[in-house]
């Protein structure tokens, strides 16, 4: 009979409490046999990662460390305390219990009756509960049998996660565990939305050799919202999976038949001693990125919070209503004035350093083969890409497919948080479909070629649209560009300088009308990017009645989001008929320069009168034509409704399938986030 009372500490692991115990204690030395009948033991204190208020173990154990035989009958354990580690839980409540078990390392022996396990804690506030049940198991080299074995996990809180585990129709030896069936079941719920998993195969497990196959796998995965019965969506997968930890190697092959996705997927992760590398290649029929993500993100819970767009500060009513100026000879929109009261846009919270270093621990290669994706709005067909990695370099080594009547290809090397380089081209395309699929809005539209080439460095998207350098050539024809009706503009301009006089002129509005298109037969450019600002090398357009180039120092200011640029608008008198080239005779041979300001949200388009090369302009302006503008201007802003920007925008959701139609600028803020 033995009863002890002690202090226990030490280093390795850290312990520091108090240890008593009682029983009836049975030494053998002789045959390296020990055992404890009756045994009491209690620890209070701290164990390594573990603060015990209260430990009990009680039951019969005994140890043969020859045959490294453990057995234990009426074993009861119970813990109160918490733990500090990775993952903390605080109230934790523990209790193992089992009438019998053995564990026999050299004979391959391992039994259990009833054993049962629970674990109740917190974490933050989260609420955790997880519990196993093994009935019966007897294991030996001869064979292995038992009832089904049982695990759940609970977390509850915010959000609610349920897994539970069975295992049934034991069999096979201790050499290879088969099971007939190894069932999953999963569930993820916030408020009333609802992501299910149900999966289950057969199982092959090889202790010794940490090998474990699924051979045929049937799983199902389900997402609804408990409130709206329309939305449920069900995704059944199929496949296989081999896990063989012993030799680092593991893979899975898994198909999917929906109307989102059409295909399957080949995963490889493999440790031949320089680091583990995945490989995976997906090929599908029909792959909806889309409709998966908006399933996944909106009907699901929210897993992973989605980074919402940063609002966008809208330019203020003013800005596009200024009135033509009264001095020097110019329509314009937003004076220096007025630009200096606009509101500043709203700063943009601090981008959080995000790690990266797994990149440096694992090196991947996947490869794409889709009949048809969608994705970001954008349609392809016979699309085939290539990802790898170099540690955190990041290479789109190519993608290729067929879109909008054209081809795509694109390549790309990126370090995320700190550089990124980006090849893209366009041969043939319809490039207003691409927009309006993509952004909402075809600005720009015209069947051609574009070719982009972009590079930057920086931590935050504002460092990387400072260092932004590059360049753009576009070549489109028969297309249009949205915001404003170049060829009526002149037409305008000519008939109010011939009826200035009479005082009936048309109305010439300085802001950009999304309503409104310059018919475009070609269309050819150049940009040249440095530091974040975009200078025309080249540009040149016709339309039915003009040829349009860019003066010089033409530039977009990318950072901002800002435009200052002049058009340079000639007839083509040939293009005219012969009523038409006597009405514009005031405009033969003259440069209409129109000067593009202000925020792309909202652009200015400035008739710069005073350098119109005209002896009738000049004498029309002497007469008084830019105080009949300027009148004309604020009797429009007088009568004009609060509710007119309303219908526009109603307008326009109309004519682009009810979409909401974002500006370039909303386009790029999205596109240089990390």
């Amino acid at each position: 009979d033995v009863a002890f009372k002690s202090l226990l500490s030490g280093d390795y692991p850290v312990a520091d409490g108090v240890l008593e115990g009682q029983g009836q204690l049975s030494l053998d030395p002789a045959s390296k046999s020990y055992s404890a009948q009756k045994l009491s033991l209690s620890f209070v204190g701290d164990l390594d990662e573990l603060q015990a208020q209260s430990l009990a173990v009680k039951g019969n154990v005994a140890y043969k460390s020859a045959q490294r035989q453990f057995s234990a009958t009426n074993l009861d354990t119970q813990l109160q305390g918490q733990w500090l580690g990775a993952y903390p839980v605080s109230d934790l409540n523990a209790t193992l219990s089992t009438p019998k078990m053995q564990i026999d390392s050299v004979s391959d022996l391992v039994s259990f009756e009833k054993l049962a396990l629970r674990v109740r804690g917190k974490n933050e506030d989260q609420n955790l509960d997880l519990a196993l049940d093994v009935p019966r198991i007897q294991v030996s080299p001869a064979q292995a049998e038992g009832s089904p074995v049982v695990a759940s996990l609970k977390v509850s809180g915010p959000r609610v996660l349920g897994l539970g585990l069975t295992l049934q129709g034991l069999s096979g030896n201790s050499e290879e565990l088969l099971f007939e069936q190894a069932k999953l079941d999963g569930a993820i719920k916030q408020g009333s939305r609802v992501a299910q998993l149900k999966a289950s195969s057969p199982m092959q497990w090889q202790p010794s050799n940490e090998w474990l196959r699924l051979p045929e796998i049937q799983a199902n995965i389900r997402v609804e919202d408990e409130a709206d019965a329309g939305s449920r969506f069900e995704m059944p997968v199929t496949g296989q999976a081999d896990l063989n930890k012993g030799k680092q190697h593991y893979s899975a092959q898994l198909s999917s038949s929906t109307e989102q996705a059409q295909g399957s997927l080949d995963v490889t992760l493999q440790d031949k001693g320089k680091g583990p590398l995945l490989d995976a290649v997906l090929k599908a029929d029909k792959l909806d990125l889309d409709e998966l993500r908006s399933i996944f993100w909106v009907t699901a819970p929210e897993v992973v919070p989605a980074t919402e767009p940063e609002p966008q500060a809208e330019a203020p009513e003013a800005a596009a209503e200024q009135e033509p100026a009264a001095e020097g000879g110019e329509q314009t929109e937003q004076p220096k004035a007025a630009e200096a009261d606009a509101a500043p846009p709203a700063e943009e919270a601090p981008e959080e350093t995000t790690s990266y270093a797994w990149l440096d621990k694992i090196t991947f290669d996947l490869r794409f083969e889709i009949e048809k994706l969608r994705s970001l709005g954008v349609v392809m067909d016979q699309v085939k890409a290539q990802v790898k990695n170099q540690g955190q370099l990041i290479n789109l080594s190519q993608f290729n497919a067929q879109a909008y009547e054209g081809q795509l290809q694109a390549k790309a090397k990126v370090e995320p948080g700190k550089r990124f380089e980006m090849g893209l081209k366009l041969q043939q395309m319809q490039v207003g479909s691409l927009l309006l699929d993509a952004f909402g809005n075809d600005y720009l539209a015209g069947k051609g070629n574009v070719d982009l080439n972009l590079k930057a460095q920086g931590n935050t998207q504002e460092e990387r649209l400072n260092a932004l350098e590059g360049g753009l050539t576009v070549d489109l024809h028969d297309g249009s560009w949205r915001s404003v009706d170049l060829d009526q503009s002149v037409r305008d301009i000519n008939e109010a300088v011939r009826n200035a006089f009479s005082g009936q002129i048309p109305l010439l509005l300085p802001e950009s009308d999304p309503l409104r298109r310059t018919v475009l037969s070609r269309l050819q450019g150049s940009l040249d990017i440095k530091k974040g600002q975009a200078t025309f090398r080249n540009f040149r357009a016709t339309t039915p009645i003009l040829t349009v180039t860019t003066a010089k120092g033409s530039t977009l200011d990318l950072v901002t989001q800002h435009a200052n640029v002049t058009l340079q608008a000639r007839l083509n008198h040939n293009n005219l008929a012969a009523d038409e080239r006597k009405s514009f005779q005031d405009l033969r041979n003259v440069l209409i320069p129109i000067h593009i300001s202000g925020p792309w949200a909202a652009l200015s388009y400035q008739i710069q009168w005073k350098d119109i090369a005209s002896n009738s302009i000049k004498k029309a302006l002497q007469d008084g034509l830019l105080d009949l503008l300027s009148q004309q201007v604020s009797e429009a802003k007088t009568e004009s409704r609060p509710d007119v920007k309303s219908e526009v925008k109603e307008i326009i959701k109309q004519e682009l399938g009810a979409k909401v139609p974002q500006t370039v600028g909303e386009a790029m803020k999205q596109w240089f986030k990390p």
